[in-house]
């Protein structure tokens, strides 16, 4: 759920996040609006997977400076390449 991977955001500090949209208790928008207001967290790479994704959607992930947006189904190799990509910028 949303609350348990702030959790673990904060304890762990990744490299990159692949995040559902739709969790319990707070969704994918909101656990990054909440990164993005912490100096040590703001900076994560943040990739979205969910089946939800329509013009609103992608509307509001670009505000919210998601680097990538992925529509479920995906292909795996699709994720892996844009993982090597995000990562090799960083």
């Amino acid at each position: 759920d949303g609350e348990k991977a702030i959790e673990i955001i904060l304890s762990d500090s990744p490299d990159l996040i692949v995040s559902e949209i739709m969790l319990p208790k707070m969704d994918g928008f909101l656990i990054r609006e909440k990164l993005l207001l912490n100096s040590n967290t703001k900076n994560i790479p943040y990739i979205f997977l969910s089946y939800l994704k329509d013009e609103n959607t992608v509307k509001r992930a670009s505000k919210l400076g998601v680097n990538y947006y992925i529509k479920k189904p995906f292909m795996i190799s699709e994720l892996i390449g844009i993982v090597q990509n995000t990562m090799k910028k960083e």
